[in-house]
């Protein structure tokens, strides 16, 4: 059986709840009260439910995580299940548990009819992870076959201090999340470079259909070699599919202020001419994550019309072997005009990243720029298989970003920043050129030093204005690894940096740095 799954969230479930066979409550033990009847009452408008009380209270216990009882309404008996959420939370985590919710969710919830989650949260914040972590449980992509069944969750919230939940937005946000993941879980014969090309022409026709101000440019093959991307065109000159770059704009024009969103996207990655082991090549159909969540956020932005200017720039190359591949000692010239020689084109990210990046500070311009890629294996020793890794020079931009991703779900924790150490002129020094590729010492900070890579090719003249305005070496880049929390225990995609993406641009909204 092959379940098709469709998320609505919706603030109230009257008018929704025909066919549905199971009721999921879920929250902090401390919200699975009395007070729970009259507030179910609300939310199913015309149906009064009775919970029996006492058969909640082994929730007290520690070890009880889950119950259920079938409750009559005024019109037919159904099943109400109750799971606790954890409430421990360290300060690295978030303002919710929502691993604890992804838990009891994917465990007990009916695989394929039509259910309904009821999530018990302090304040409207919480429902956001919460979203995004029961989105993340229901991925699009599957070639399984089998009878087809199409079923609908349907999720509302009752929160404790009233404070409203943006439905709209919720919705928005997990649909990206899942497009996303969509993206990254399509194996590369389905999701090459021409396709991701393909894809963002359609989500910007999508949105010129709903009057929306967008474009995109498309640079592509030999054109990207003339026009000085010898990043992007060096690492895919080896495939069949050419390379491309690909420039997304959503404009807004009651603010002056934007941001630009850069995503590595190479389709599938080999290793190149330093091939990956077999065991290490598996999974690299996701190694194009970050160009899939930059894709996903700008529609998503463009959907929720944030008022501020969003470029979506991604860098996307599949990294084959073949007898046109870059090899080990080529010398790249990349946008920002500087040499790399090659000494591993297992690093092929950096490469194509720094055209992206260059482009993002010298041709757009804009205000506040964040790359985002499946960096480094380096990435999980630094920062764990949760939290994404965030090197910025700015202590400021830094502390925004790492509680936007605690709203969010995304988890973020800051990456060493020191290039005086890490950086170019002890890690990548060559004889022949500007700077060789992969860093000399694997053991020292390798994320980190991958991230000092990009930051290399950032526009001279816009790293001097950002410097003049912010303070000496302060400049609002943010590079965000997200190697491991891109993908789940299940080898799925996880859209990991949407709904950070759209949070950030929220607050920076809200309050300019």
């Amino acid at each position: 059986m092959v379940t098709e799954t469709t998320l609505k969230f919706v603030e109230s479930l009257n008018g929704n709840l025909d066919n549905v066979s199971q009721f999921l409550v879920i929250g902090e033990k401390k919200y699975i009260s009395s007070e729970i009847n009259q507030r179910l009452f609300l939310l199913f408008s015309n149906e009064k439910i009775n919970i029996n009380q006492e058969l909640l209270e082994p929730l007290n216990e520690e070890s009880c995580k889950y119950i259920n009882q079938y409750v009559k309404t005024d019109s037919k008996i159904v099943e109400i299940a109750f799971g606790k959420i954890d409430s421990r939370k360290s300060r690295n985590l978030g303002i919710i548990r929502f691993d604890s919710a992804t838990d009891i969710v994917s465990k007990n919830l009916n695989k394929d009819k039509d259910c309904c989650i009821i999530v018990l949260v302090d304040n409207a914040d919480q429902a956001k992870s919460i979203a995004v972590s029961i989105s993340r449980i229901y991925p699009l992509y599957t070639k399984k076959t089998g009878k087809e069944v199409k079923r609908t969750i349907f999720i509302s919230y009752i929160v404790n201090d009233y404070t409203k939940v943006d439905y709209e937005e919720i919705q928005i946000v997990s649909n990206a999340v899942r497009f996303a993941s969509r993206l990254g879980d399509s194996p590369a014969e389905e999701m090459s470079p021409a396709q991701v090309v393909k894809e963002s022409e359609e989500v910007v026709s999508r949105l010129k259909k709903l009057n929306k101000e967008v474009n995109i440019n498309v640079i592509k093959g030999e054109n990207l070699q003339e026009l000085g991307f010898g990043g992007i065109y060096g690492v895919g000159k080896g495939s069949k599919t050419p390379p491309a770059l690909i420039i997304l704009q959503y404009t807004k024009a009651s603010n002056t202020k934007s941001i630009a969103w850069v995503g590595k996207g190479i389709t599938f990655d080999t290793g190149g001419l330093c091939i990956k082991s077999r065991d290490g090549m598996c999974g690299m159909k996701q190694d194009m994550d970050g160009s899939a969540s930059v894709l996903a956020a700008f529609e998503a932005a463009a959907l929720l019309d944030l008022d501020i200017n969003v470029y979506g720039v991604l860098c996307v190359a599949e990294n084959s072997p073949g007898p046109f591949s870059y090899r080990p000692d080529d010398i790249l010239t990349l946008y920002s005009g500087k040499t790399v020689e090659i000494n591993n084109t297992d690093a092929e990210g950096r490469l194509v990243l720094s055209d992206g990046i260059c482009y993002a500070t010298r041709n757009l311009k804009a205000d506040y720029v964040m790359d985002i890629s499946t960096l480094t294996g380096a990435q999980s020793y630094a920062t764990g298989i949760y939290h994404t890794g965030v090197l910025t020079p700015s202590e400021t931009f830094e502390k925004e970003i790492i509680n936007a991703g605690k709203v969010c779900g995304d988890l973020c924790f800051p990456l060493i920043y020191c290039p005086e150490f890490l950086g170019l002129e002890k890690q990548y020094y060559s004889p022949v050129a500007d700077m060789k590729n992969s860093v000399k010492a694997r053991n020292n900070a390798a994320s980190s030093g991958a991230g000092h890579f990009i930051e290399e090719h950032i526009d001279k003249e816009w790293k001097e204005n950002q410097c003049n305005k912010y303070g000496e070496g302060q400049f609002m880049w943010a590079h965000l690894d997200v190697a491991y929390p891109a993908v789940d225990s299940n080898g799925r995609a996880t859209g990991c940096g949407v709904p950070l993406f759209i949070e950030i641009a929220k607050k920076l909204i809200e309050k300019p740095i």
